[in-house]
């Protein structure tokens, strides 16, 4: 009797463990078989985002950003340039307004010492 006992024991054992095996298996077979939806899923997004992206790109491209950030590059050049100019030409005009200053000022003192020397 005790083996019996024994053997219908090992056997209720294995028996149960088995069934677990084929839970856990099961279960891992469960899981896989989502895969292929999920998969799919994400190759749907990756297309989407793809199309997306070339959709932005072509916008991008047909805004022509690049060449008109060189215009606004080229237009901020001409307007330094012009700067430097006008700046040149006034820094002449101020000198040349100096200049004439000090004349008037060398022509009145000659003036005045002309006058000084007749009534002497």
């Amino acid at each position: 009797m005790y083996d019996k006992a024994f053997f219908s024991f090992t056997l209720i054992f294995f028996q149960a463990e088995r069934q677990d095996k084929i839970s856990r298996t099961e279960k891992t077979l469960e899981g896989l078989q989502s895969l292929p939806g999920t998969l799919r899923n994400l190759q749907s997004d990756i297309e989407d985002k793809n199309a997306r992206l070339q959709k932005l790109k072509a916008t991008i491209n047909s805004a022509k950003y690049d060449s008109r950030l060189a215009d606004f590059a080229k237009k901020a050049r001409e307007l330094e340039d012009e700067r430097e100019r006008l700046n040149s030409e006034l820094q002449g005009l101020s000198l040349q307004a100096d200049s004439r200053a000090r004349l008037e000022l060398k022509r009145g003192e000659v003036k005045s010492k002309t006058m000084e020397i007749q009534t002497t």
